[in-house]
């Protein structure tokens, strides 16, 4: 790419040993939860061809998966997944620290921001994989055709980590085409590796569609055109204002709009206007990208998946604000005289990153000092106190067991309720998921059980952080569980466990 700068190399490997150190010391300490145990069980126990049949249910294309795969077939220990998702953080540091354009300043709040400093690399999802592959698309945004097969697989692996990039993947696929194979024909300068690389393009884009065609109706929380469009876009801006600052507030202070919220509303909503604002004034071209390529971002969450927008699916569509910016700061970097466009630029992204910095301090405090999940209390507390040749446990919500699954793997019969009792390893995400046990439908599964011959214990793996007076097995007068275990509060409000030993 550019020739080596010492002083430039030297200055951000130490930013990244340093991010390294930090980052990995969270990494470690951290517990898996639902999404990122389901990638880890789906890669163990299922074939590459049984893999690819099942993705369609995810919702989410192969490349992930791929990379994960050998380590599960290998590997008991999910901390290889976890590194990979590290690595792709620290690639991406170091890629904006050796690469970018933008002032010391600037790459230390992006650094420091929510993002880069706990969502990418501790929580161990495909998402993080799109920090250093939307970089490398940065860097060789007008290098296209001095390195035409990096900047085709960089862009066919982002469109193949997740589907909210594919608007973003092909816009700069038209761009591609259109710069190194229409214009070059037109001026008779057609080179053949533009057109492998063309190739290569259109052709992972037209895999990434193949892969998800029927997730809408395989996936029962893909609720496409069957919720109002109005609520749903209400909820997901919602959900992207909030959760871009403070990923807790939500649960319980989202009805109270103090100064607080009013606050950070305010500087978030200025800084989402002055950042296209200023793209449209200088490069029309990225200001278009930007624009269709976090709308299509929002729109999928709007009309498909509403339900969970998590701050790594919000900082995505930061990484395509960072792209532009990356780009615009390249142009005008060139350009000695401007001055005050630079300041401006550096000011606006760093304006923009700032705002995530108290997101990211608490979540890595959280994780850090509390449970991210209970999962892993949980587990511990099972293999102590039940017998594993004795016993058979039904969970009432698959999604988020997936961790229990993980970390009691091979130890315990797991059994799941919503689909007839199969040994529980991951979910599948179909319409019995909709649908919760109560005390009395317990009560019926493990009576019948009972009279078709099992003869272990039996115990009931409920989640009770929502729906707790519902899921209180003891109910209505009748006394037919003991409460076995109460995990306890945990970062992640969804993962909290009580188990119940049926008396009969």
């Amino acid at each position: 790419m550019d020739k080596i700068n010492k002083n430039s190399l030297l200055l951000s490997c130490i930013i990244v040993l340093i991010y390294s150190l930090i980052t990995l010391t969270a990494v470690f300490h951290h517990e898996i939860w639902a999404d990122e145990a389901q990638v880890w069980m789906l890669c163990k126990y299922l074939s590459p061809v049984e893999l690819i049949k099942h993705l369609v249910n995810e919702g989410h294309p192969s490349f992930f998966y791929w990379l994960v795969m050998p380590f599960a077939k290998i590997s008991d220990n999910i901390i290889f997944m976890q590194l990979v998702c590290w690595f792709s953080s620290v690639l991406a540091i170091f890629l904006l620290w050796y690469y970018s354009k933008f002032n010391p300043l600037t790459k230390t709040v992006i650094t420091i921001s929510a993002p880069f400093i706990y969502f990418f690399p501790v929580v161990a999802r495909n998402y993080s994989l799109i920090a250093p592959l939307v970089f490398i698309l940065a860097i060789l945004h007008n290098k296209t055709e001095k390195h035409p097969f990096i900047y085709s697989f960089a862009l066919i692996f982002l469109a193949n980590t997740h589907a909210i990039m594919f608007c973003f993947c092909a816009l700069l696929a038209l761009r591609f085409l259109y710069k190194e194979i229409f214009l070059k024909i037109k001026s008779k300068t057609l080179d053949k590796k533009a057109v492998i690389a063309g190739s290569i393009i259109i052709l992972g884009l037209i895999a990434l569609v193949a892969q998800l065609i029927g997730t809408t109706s395989s996936n029962c929380f893909i609720t496409f055109g069957k919720q109002s469009t109005l609520g749903s876009a209400i909820r997901v801006i919602l959900l992207f204002l909030f959760n871009s600052f403070d990923s807790h507030y939500m649960h319980s202070h989202i009805q109270y709009f103090n100064s607080y919220t009013l606050t950070f509303l305010f500087f978030i909503l200025l800084s989402y206007v002055l950042l296209p604002l200023f793209l449209f004034f200088k490069n029309k071209s990225l200001f278009i990208i930007l624009v269709l390529s976090f709308t299509f971002q929002l729109a999928v969450y709007i009309l498909t998946y509403n339900y969970y927008v998590f701050p790594t699916r919000i900082y995505s569509g930061y990484l395509i604000v960072l792209f532009c910016y990356w780009i615009l700061a390249d142009s005008i970097s060139k350009d000695a005289e401007n001055k005050k466009d630079k300041k401006i630029l550096n000011f606006l992204i760093s304006f923009f990153f700032i705002l995530t910095l108290w997101n990211g301090i608490f979540n890595y405090y959280g994780d850090y000092v509390f449970d991210y999940s209970s999962s892993k209390r949980t587990a511990e507390f099972i293999k102590n106190n039940i017998d594993p040749n004795n016993s058979v446990l039904y969970v009432d919500d698959p999604p988020p067991c997936v961790p229990l699954a993980y970390y009691l793997d091979g130890l315990y019969d797991m059994r799941d309720t919503r689909n007839d009792g199969r040994k529980f390893k991951y979910v599948i995400w179909n319409k019995e998921l909709l649908y919760s046990y109560d005390n009395q439908g317990w009560r019926i599964l493990f009576s019948s059980l009972r009279k078709f011959g099992e003869k272990k214990d039996l115990y009931a793996v409920v989640i009770y952080n929502i729906f707790d007076e519902d899921r209180n097995l003891n109910t209505m007068g009748e006394d037919y569980f003991d409460l076995f275990y109460v995990s306890g509060d945990a970062l992640d409000f969804v993962e909290r466990f009580k188990i119940y030993k049926y008396k009969f």
